[in-house]
């Protein structure tokens, strides 16, 4: 053992993660096991990691992780998080 503390990072993770957009609601939803939601504010709800439901607007991100577990993101942060390394992946 050692006689301190040890300074770790954390390793990078690399995830999936789909813009919701008024074209895609159903494509999206059927991603991550949601159902669209035909409400004043469109968008979809799924159940997250934690066994929440979550909802993702138009114009926020799902985000799988590398666990496989999805969760909503606002546009704001994706970018502020993650950098783009593929910009499509095929289905």
């Amino acid at each position: 053992m050692s006689d301190g503390p040890i300074v770790l990072r954390r390793r990078p993770l690399t995830v999936q993660a789909w813009r919701v957009a008024e074209d895609n609601l159903a494509t999206v939803a059927d991603w991550c096991g949601g159902v669209v939601l035909h409400s004043a504010v469109p968008g979809i709800a799924f159940h997250a990691d934690t066994g929440d439901l979550v909802h993702a607007g138009v114009g926020d991100w799902v985000v799988k992780g590398p666990f496989g577990k999805f969760y909503p993101t606002p546009d704001n942060v994706i970018f502020a998080s993650y950098e783009s390394i593929v910009s499509v992946v095929s289905q």
